[in-house]
This record gives structure tokens, sequence and C-alpha cells, in this order.
């Protein structure tokens, strides 16, 4: 396995204010618990932290990539000036609490606001939807909770992961939540390279086929 490629891949995390983003970006990219206590409070404008995926993990095309993770302010102060981060971007985690309903009714809205607002990078972009505080969730409302959290995500075309960001064990390897990120991450690696390709191609100045180029006006074979 070689070094981290130098491929950039920006992956948005969004939200209303509270759901637990800043929270679960930690979680993802392993920052230490000392860390997370002084990084869990409000967000202003985005936090941006790394985290090192790999890609295709066992498999002879395995690789490590840098993934950033954007977590963008759900703060309704920063709504006119967030759109500054919703460019050339690879992937979309929603997040909403478990515990509130209306964070998950505003995902609509943070659905158009991001893949809206940037329509090229939001083309076919993998998403998925985390729902948080599945601890706090009441048992008797559980079913119900999950229900109506299955029916955003394919509303939204989306991968649905439910969590409870307080236990450790939640994204240990082989567990369901630990797959289903990583899976999420492969196709947002293979999102962030086939764009880089067509860039490429563009670029060159091979047409999509890669059959003919054209230089200076002229035809090359």
């Amino acid at each position: 396995m070689s070094n981290c490629k130098d491929i950039p891949v920006k992956i948005l995390v969004v939200g209303d204010s509270g759901v637990g983003k800043t929270h679960l970006s930690s979680i993802l990219t392993d920052v230490s618990d000392s860390m997370k206590s002084a990084q869990c409070k409000w967000t202003i404008g985005a936090n941006v932290e790394i985290l090192i995926h790999k890609y295709k993990q066992g498999t002879p095309e395995e690789d490590l990539y840098f993934c950033e993770l954007w977590d963008v302010s759900g703060n309704l102060a920063h709504t006119t000036s967030r759109s500054v981060f919703f460019n050339n971007f690879h992937g979309v985690i929603f997040v909403h609490n478990l515990t509130n309903r209306k964070s998950l009714e505003n995902i609509r809205g943070w659905s158009e606001e991001v893949l809206d607002g940037d329509q090229e990078s939001g083309a076919n972009v993998p998403l998925i939807l985390v729902g948080t505080r599945l601890n706090d969730v009441m048992k008797d409302k559980k079913t119900l909770v999950e229900e109506r959290s299955r029916r955003m995500s394919e509303e939204l075309g989306s991968v649905l992961v439910n969590l409870d960001c307080s236990d450790k064990k939640a994204l240990s390897p082989g567990s369901a939540v630990k797959i289903a990120f990583s899976k999420f991450f492969d196709r947002v690696v293979e999102q962030t390279i086939a764009r880089q390709q067509r860039i490429k191609r563009i670029s060159t100045g091979w047409n999509t086929s890669g059959s003919t180029s054209f230089r200076g006006g002229k035809k090359s074979d």
C-alpha cells in the first residue's frame, strides 16, 4: 500500500445547530477524548477534520486517502454566508437528532441548499443520513423514529445510519455502522477519482471516448 494519495476529497457535514455534527466528525476522525471536550461546542463558519480512509481495504486496490470533513455551522445567523463552503464537494453527511423531529424535517432544506448550491458537485454525489442520540430515544417510540429516518433516507437516496455517538463501540471495526461508513467513504473516493479523470480529459483536449483530440485547431491521431 502506498502513501496517501494527493487527491483532495471534500465531504460536507451538515444539519441543524446542536445535532452533533462536530462530535460525529471527531469520532470519525478518531480525535482523542481530551480534544473532543475542547471541540464539541458551537461551530462558527466551518471546522475541517481530516480522516485517513483506507479505500477498498483488504483488496489489491487498497490505498490511503485524506478525506476532509467540512463541519458546517447550522446556526441560522450563518445561513447567507455558509454557501461559500458548498462547492467542489464529493460527498455529503446529513446529520439530525433522533430525539428532535424538526431536525429531521429540516434535512430537506439542507439537501436543497447544498445540492442545488453547486449542481455539478451535487449530481449523483454519495449521501449518508446520520441520526444521533439513538440511546436517548424512548423505547416505545424507537420503531416510529427509525421509520421516519428510513423514509427520509429513501427520499434523499442516501445510506442510513442511526447511532449513539457517546458509545465508543459504535464505530468499532466490523460493526454495522463502521461498515456502512467505510462503504460510503469508498463511494466518495470513487466519485472523486472519476471527477479528476473527467477534468484531466477536458484539460488535455480528449473527448469522452478518448479517441481523438484537437490541439491548435487541428485534429491529432
